[in-house]
């Protein structure tokens, strides 16, 4: 049985880990004759943002694809919201921070080199900051900016890197900076350069609620 929210009977949903939202299509219940309709919807499933309503199943299933495919993104301020930012921080500052270790600028610059080079990414600039500042990527001008030296802070800019050059290999596609595909980005990296065991790091994100929805995020549009 088809599930109703907020009067719109679902018959697609994407999640969308780019965003953290489900990208929905499905009919009106309350309308006759009952128009087809795309819309997205968070996590808990119980609200529907920057719903758009359509006479013509193909303009419908059209747009569908393109807001699953991140070209047309929801209008609402509240559906871009960086929703597990603090969730995510917190994850890292009990699991993962604990084993950071201390790096001078050759061994930043190194590393950063060869996570570039492993995933296929241009090399960002790296910025230098005064101690205790902090640290973000710039996507203007794709640099890491560090306030803190050390593998964990660099790492976690470099998955911002990969994730931004994903996003434009897709088209410049819609995200926020911490979803669920950064996440995953970041365990890679915390696998791969600091040897974390795998089984470690997805439980405890798991347990903390940044992994997405693991089940649709692998179901793709089935329109034909």
């Amino acid at each position: 049985m088809a599930s109703i929210v907020k009067n719109l009977e679902i018959e697609e949903e994407l999640f969308d880990s780019h965003l953290d939202l489900y990208v929905i299509f499905g009919r009106a219940v309350d309308y006759t004759p009952r128009p087809f309709s795309v819309a997205w919807m968070p996590r808990d499933k119980n609200d529907l943002y920057s719903e758009h309503k359509f006479r013509s199943e193909k303009q419908a299933k059209k747009f569908f694809i393109k807001a699953a495919s991140g070209q047309i993104e929801p209008d609402e301020h509240k559906a871009l919201e960086d929703i597990q930012r603090d969730q995510l921080y917190a994850w890292e500052n009990s699991f993962i921070s604990p084993f950071a270790k201390r790096l001078d600028e050759k061994a930043i610059h190194a590393l950063v080199r060869r996570v570039a080079k492993e995933h296929n990414i241009r090399k960002p600039k790296v910025i230098f900051l005064d101690d205790g500042e902090d640290s973000y990527y710039d996507d203007e001008i794709h640099a890491i900016a560090l306030g803190t030296k050390d593998d964990i802070y660099t790492l976690h800019e470099m998955a911002h890197a990969i994730h931004e050059e994903q996003c434009i290999a897709e088209d410049d596609r819609s995200h926020i900076p911490h979803p669920s595909r950064f996440t995953w980005i970041l365990i890679d990296l915390y696998r791969q350069y600091k040897g974390f065991d795998n089984q470690y790091l997805t439980i405890t994100a798991g347990q903390a609620g940044i992994l997405g929805d693991m089940d649709a995020a692998h179901k793709g549009p089935r329109f034909s």
